[in-house]
């Protein structure tokens, strides 16, 4: 696997899901604000969920 830099930006899950996880991750956008990622590489499966509250704060939830 590859490494990617969290920056704290939106592209960030992305970001991870094209250059790590390649080919075995879904991204669906629920919404401008609202993105969530699936995966399952290898036996190692997960998903991730970012929103942007209305006070400007980022939320991440990830389950691996």
């Amino acid at each position: 696997m590859d490494s990617v830099e969290f920056r704290g930006e939106p592209g960030d899950l992305e970001r991870f899901g094209r250059h790590v996880l390649k080919r075995t991750v879904t991204i669906d956008e629920l919404s401008p604000f609202e993105h969530r990622m699936r995966w399952d590489a290898h036996g190692n499966a997960g998903f991730s969920s970012s929103t942007c509250l209305r006070s400007g704060i980022k939320l991440n939830a990830t389950k691996l």
